[in-house]
């Protein structure tokens, strides 16, 4: 049992990660996505690329990281999700391992 327990306890860390970094790469893709330089990027259109120069380039590539992040975050989200399944389904079905998963995580807490 004290294996279970460890084993619980580490994967217990693991979900609190994969939940840390999903709010993460949330609040990243709302940075990223509020970025704007279309007023940066107004020139005159005879210097070339016209008048709003590589903005259609820099937006693409803006909306391609905004996407990814989004994407990172659901799988770090459902991770978390089936990680607290698991633990949820040991520390429900074994009172003594459940007593002894919440001892370890007052003795050694997420921070």
């Amino acid at each position: 049992m004290a294996d279970l327990v460890v084993d619980l306890h580490d994967l217990w860390f693991a979900e609190q990660s994969c939940t840390e970094m999903a709010q993460a790469h949330t609040q990243a893709a709302s940075t990223v996505g509020g970025c704007d330089a279309a007023d940066a990027l107004d020139r005159p259109a005879g210097i070339g690329l016209g008048s709003s120069g590589f903005y259609s380039d820099w937006s693409y590539l803006r909306d391609q990281i905004v996407g990814m992040l989004t994407t990172n975050a659901s799988s770090l989200d459902d991770s978390a999700a089936a990680m607290r399944i698991c633990i949820d389904t040991f520390t429900s079905t074994d009172a003594d391992v459940a007593q002894d998963f919440k001892e370890r995580q007052a003795a050694i807490p997420y921070e």
